[in-house]
């Protein structure tokens, strides 16, 4: 499946036969890779007990008891922070936007597995449904010559989930663009409403479309 650029976005091979999807979705990092020397299994229980140290047993740099705001997530792709993970080897992987794509896919990683059972980060994000800058928040590419920096996006869906993992529902909010209205779906139910009740929900992945 091709994918936007979010918080475990990879470069892709094309996806044969989707062109127009691939150009649209399609966003670029740049990945700076630290391995751990002489990582064996020493070094991934002691990364593991540091990591498993608080309840709920692996959490997230963005897990909090207030709301966070998004741009507190998006400090993951400034070219300086750094993540560490586990898999395939235990690294310290730092990134930064090199390309953006005309709609930016955000995923909240909301769901970690341990080797007992799943957890969900419930923390609730801040996020703007209009004129999310990113250029004030993370270093972008500098534009080509006679081209314009389009770093200002607009909330078009938002998807979310409810209750605990494995018992909970999804729903999801939808932008009518030709009216500026938006809808909330689950199921066959669609109602409209309001901007602000979009916000006031656990964001599972958003869409943002790039201004013109």
């Amino acid at each position: 499946m091709c994918r936007g650029l979010g918080p475990h976005v990879r470069e892709r091979a094309a996806c044969a036969g989707s062109e127009a999807a691939h150009a649209d979705f399609r966003g670029k990092l740049g990945q700076h890779t630290a391995i751990y020397a002489g990582a064996g299994r020493a070094a991934r229980a002691g990364l593991g007990a540091a990591r498993a140290g608080h309840v709920p047993h692996m959490r997230d740099d963005w897990q909090s008891e207030i709301p966070v705001p998004l741009f507190n997530i998006l400090k993951k792709f400034d070219g300086e922070s750094v993540t560490e993970v586990v898999r395939p080897r235990i690294a310290r992987m730092r990134y930064r936007v090199t390309r953006l794509p005309q709609y930016l896919i955000l995923h909240m990683r909301r769901f970690t597995k341990n080797n007992f059972f799943v957890e969900k980060n419930p923390t609730l994000v801040n996020f703007p449904v209009k004129n999310l800058e990113l250029k004030d928040y993370i270093p972008l590419p500098t534009p080509k010559e006679n081209e314009k920096l389009r770093s200002k996006y607009d909330l078009i869906a938002n998807i979310v989930h409810d209750g605990k993992p494995g018992e909970g529902s999804y729903r999801v909010f939808v932008q009518r663009k030709s009216e500026e209205l938006w809808y909330e779906m689950q199921d066959l139910h669609v109602s409209e409403t309001l901007p602000q009740m979009v916000a006031l929900s656990e964001a599972y992945m958003q869409i943002y479309e790039q201004h013109k």
